[in-house]
């Protein structure tokens, strides 16, 4: 860990300080330095540095009698377990560096201590990351799940629990972000995602720059499916305010309730495609629940062909119409406000009289009232697959 930042340490106290600052490794040798030509030679009171564990001062006159040698301050430098791994040392008048030594001490075993956090951190998300893959691509045909859940274990999973993936999709409201800022975007997001599912039992990775992938594991196994899903509701909304009182714009999709490490892939994917489809349907919110998008998942599963057929015979003759957008909405709004002349006006923000003339031009255009049930369920259908065949055309 020194060798790879002795320099980088070097260079940045150097600049801060206005001494010339050298890092060694256990024998001496100099590893870092802000004077080039110290690199790769050896410091004489490093060794005793490093035996004693404390710091030596070289005045003027002891430099004088070694060769190569600058009078100033040297002390250990300690690693996460308190082994000494170098030494660090300013050079130039004892008397005026001495008061910085063991501030630069402190700062570069600090600086060391993060890396090495951060690095234990990454190989571990990079670790999960592999692990939730190979969750998500599980075959019992290739694999077996006992080799899967002995992994599993290591990251918190509890065989005993029921689990619901949450996908979490967000980013910056008001920025543009390199990808040398995608990983602290992400810890920050993490970290905010896991004040709200805090639980020990929960696995979560980053499944591509902006993508959060969460398993809330829900060890109530008693209680009503109704009832999970209004709590893991809540958890979202807060969470989603969360982020947005912290410059996050986020999106969450949650999938079914599974019982098996297997069935992982199966909710995680019912996760994604409820957030997909229900930004399509229901642009104005942020959580989809696989639940409320059965019906989108039962039609979508028709063969495309016979999709486009039953729209063209539903729809062709409102296409026709300039305002085609316009009536198509109309008749959405009528659907999910119940018939509603009073809740459809309202939800399209448009005077009672405007809605009746649509609904006299509508009527007129498909030959039926817009109180027919069955017809008016399949107008309704027709829409719903129509934006599926543009979501699935346009990914």
């Amino acid at each position: 860990m020194l060798d790879k930042y002795a320099q980088e340490i070097s260079d940045t106290t150097s600049k801060i300080i206005g001494y010339h600052v050298l890092v060694t490794d256990k024998q001496g040798i100099v590893i870092g330095s802000s004077n080039p030509e110290r690199l790769g030679k050896s410091l004489f009171e490093a060794p005793e540095v490093i035996n004693s564990r404390k710091g030596y001062i070289v005045s003027d006159e002891e430099a004088l009698k070694v060769n190569d040698t600058k009078p100033g301050v040297t002390y250990p430098i300690e690693d996460v377990d308190g082994r000494i791994t170098g030494t660090i040392a300013i050079a130039g008048d004892p008397d005026e560096v001495k008061p910085f030594a063991l501030i630069v001490k402190k700062q570069a075993e600090m600086y060391l201590r993060e890396k090495a956090f951060l690095e234990t951190a990454l190989n571990r998300e990079r670790t999960i990351q592999i692990f939730m893959k190979d969750v998500l691509a599980f075959d019992p045909r290739i694999s077996g799940k006992e080799v899967l859940e002995q992994r599993a274990y290591e990251f918190g999973y509890d065989k005993k629990w029921k689990y619901v993936s949450i996908y979490v999709k967000y980013q910056l409201a008001s920025s543009r972000t390199g990808l040398d800022q995608n990983c602290l975007l992400y810890r920050r997001a993490e970290s905010l995602l896991r004040s709200v599912f805090s639980g020990k039992d929960d696995i979560s990775a980053c499944m591509g720059k902006d993508v959060i992938l969460l398993f809330h594991a829900l060890p109530n196994r008693n209680q009503q499916e109704d009832d999970t899903f209004r709590i893991i509701s809540g958890k979202c909304l807060n969470l989603e305010k969360l982020m947005a009182g912290q410059g996050f714009s986020a999106f969450l999709g949650i999938g079914s309730i599974v019982s098996d490490l297997e069935e992982w892939g199966t909710s995680y994917i019912e996760a994604m495609q409820a957030l997909e489809r229900g930004r399509i349907f229901y642009p104005s919110k942020k959580i989809f629940i696989i639940r409320d998008h059965r019906l989108h998942q039962l039609i979508a599963s028709a063969k495309k062909d016979l999709r486009c057929d039953f729209v063209r015979d539903q729809l062709s003759s409102l296409d026709s119409q300039r305002d085609c957008l316009e009536l198509k909405e109309t008749i959405e709004k009528w659907c999910q406000c119940n018939f509603s002349v009073k809740d459809t006006s309202e939800e399209l923000h448009i005077h009672r009289n405007t809605l009746h003339y649509r609904i006299d031009k509508i009527e007129n255009i498909c030959g039926f009232g817009m109180r027919d049930f069955t017809r008016m369920m399949e107008l309704y259908m027709a829409l719903q697959l129509e934006k599926i065949n543009l979501l699935e055309s346009s990914s």
